[in-house]
């Protein structure tokens, strides 16, 4: 798909016509946030189904604790009465610090926070006290429950066992009743802030509704446990957060810090259903695993979300996983749960499907109208759900547009079948001497050629060219660059990376995911090697957590 066609955006009104595959989505678009039930709010579903399964095991953390859906209500109401005591009071904004390690006292936190109508603000213990301190500022929380960094001025900070210590477990208001808290669907739930690794953060604002959607709708029957290791705060890692709410019985096992192996032994150990994993992770897993021998035949399906993932690492989970789908999902903070998500295809490897039950999607071209087949444009979602917002968003809304489309920032095409493929993020999209490039299609390439365990393709400045093509990969030693080069030339042409790096290792965000802003920074100002084929062992950035074990070479 190198070279594409220019699709800058439009800030023209987008049309509203019906989207032309809309038989391969869903019913007429209608999401109404008053339409959902009154019950829709994460309190009265706790509560419900703490009833209804008391002894089941909502969360736990491998070779640690467990929570049961009845600790799970009972521990968030005695938190919730030392939050009212604090002063919490509807509408507040709660800060919590959070990490995978602490998952079951965040997961108590979080509800305690929405059964007092207060809003959660997870923030990562992971990403610094800068980010913290961002987070607290933009956020005008009045309190954080869980640690603060040292310095940061904080209204108030106290732990899960401060604010529970000699307080009632029993039943905590009921919310939408005059026993309780007024809360429904449409009331704010929880603010999450992006990575910013295509710009500012920004607070992406969701309702009750908008979370619980995907869990009321979905079509699972079969009771599950889902294996994963990513950090709370994120859109998929609050999403696992929520399954146990859902009326299909479901567990959640964290793994506390994610090792390749020590996730193939967790499988091993307590045989789940689901595995969920971030493509960093997927790289690590596969890689670990070559050579030998583990008992996955547990796993049903393994997801990968938060980030693309290419077709090599798609292959080679379903050879890990031989007898589990591969499903490979597509959303934006701002779009969930409006989502793509496909099984992976060997014959439209790149393909990810149609849009999920409940979601719609449209190709947007420069001049404001629905693109045609083939033609590369401006990916938008929407679907039933209650819409997401930035948080004090004012003015004329650039992403969360009428009728409920959400520009996701990425570039997509649709073909005649109406199946979808990403093109690219949009700030990823590489202008190099009048060519528009993909660096996901180059990637993919690179990804594919022996030897080469990870890839990332930027564009930096360049004075005649615009931007060079410039690929940083991570790789087994002894790595012949030229070889790589003039394979991924006879591919992809004057598209193909001008200038390939071999580092130890990636900047990342938070999810493990290539920062391609910090990466074409570094390599504009020369910390990443200077020269074509460098070999920088000097050490891009901290050691990736996502790949912690390093296979013996």
């Amino acid at each position: 798909m190198t070279p594409h066609p220019t699709t800058p955006h439009s800030t023209a009104p987008h049309p509203t016509t019906p989207y032309p595959f809309a038989a391969h989505t869903v019913s007429p678009y209608r999401a109404d946030p008053d339409r959902c039930p009154l019950d829709w709010t994460v309190p009265a579903q706790l509560r419900q189904r703490a009833a209804e399964r008391p002894e089941a095991v909502a969360h736990r953390i491998v070779g640690g604790a467990a929570l049961t859906m009845a600790a799970w209500e009972e521990s968030s109401n005695a938190v919730a009465r030392g939050l009212v005591e604090r002063g919490v009071r509807p509408g507040d904004r709660v800060l919590l610090p959070c990490s995978t390690a602490h998952w079951i006292d965040y997961a108590v936190a979080w509800a305690a926070v929405l059964k007092t109508g207060a809003v959660a603000v997870p923030v990562s213990q992971a990403a610094g006290a800068w980010r913290t301190a961002a987070v607290l500022r933009a956020s005008r929380a009045v309190g954080a429950v869980g640690a603060v960094p040292a310095g940061l001025r904080c209204g108030w900070a106290a732990s899960v066992t401060e604010l529970a210590e000699g307080r009632s477990t029993a039943t905590f208001g009921i919310p939408t009743t005059r026993h309780g808290v007024a809360l429904t669907p449409a009331s704010d739930a929880e603010i999450s802030y992006t990575s910013g690794t295509t710009g500012t953060p920004k607070g992406v604002v969701a309702s009750h509704g908008n979370i619980l959607y995907p869990l009321m709708h979905s079509l699972a029957r079969q009771a599950g446990t889902a294996l994963h290791s990513l950090p709370p705060g994120t859109t998929v890692g609050q999403g696992l957060l929520v399954q146990p709410l859902g009326p299909n019985p479901h567990s959640v096992l964290t793994l506390p810090r994610f090792g390749p192996r020590a996730l193939l032994r967790a499988v091993e150990q307590y045989r789940p259903s689901h595995v969920v994993l971030v493509p960093a992770m997927a790289i690590a897993l596969v890689d670990a695993a070559a050579g030998g021998a583990y008992d996955l035949g547990s796993v049903r399906q393994v997801r990968t979300t938060g980030a693309p993932i290419h077709p090599a690492t798609l292959e080679r989970l379903a050879q890990l996983f031989s007898t589990a789908r591969i499903r490979n999902v597509y959303a934006t903070t701002e779009s969930w749960p409006r989502r793509m998500a496909a099984d992976y295809d060997p014959a439209r490897p790149k393909s990810l499907g149609h849009a999920s039950a409940g979601s719609q999607l449209r190709i947007v071209g420069a001049d404001g109208r629905v693109a045609p087949p083939g033609a590369a444009g401006d990916v938008q979602l929407r679907g039933d759900a209650p819409q997401r917002r930035y948080d004090g968003e004012s003015g004329a809304p650039e992403v969360f547009l009428a009728d409920g489309w959400t520009r996701t920032g990425d570039i997509g095409v649709l073909d005649a079948d109406g199946c979808f493929s990403l093109v690219d993020r949009d700030p990823d999209l590489i202008d190099t001497g009048g060519l528009k490039v993909s660096s996901l299609d180059v990637e993919a390439s690179i990804m594919e050629y022996p030897g080469v365990i990870e890839a990332a393709v930027v564009g930096v400045p360049h004075p005649v060219l615009t931007e060079c093509v410039t690929a940083v990969v991570r790789a087994e030693p002894g790595l012949a660059t030229e070889a790589l080069g003039a394979y991924v030339r006879g591919r992809h042409g004057p598209a193909a990376p001008r200038r390939i790096v071999v580092v130890d290792d990636l900047p990342r965000s938070m999810l493990g995911r290539a920062d391609k802003r910090r990466l074409r920074l570094l390599l504009a100002d020369g910390s990443c090697g200077s020269a074509a084929g460098a070999f920088d062992r000097s050490g891009l950035c901290q050691q990736n957590p996502m790949h912690g074990e390093r296979k013996a070479r």
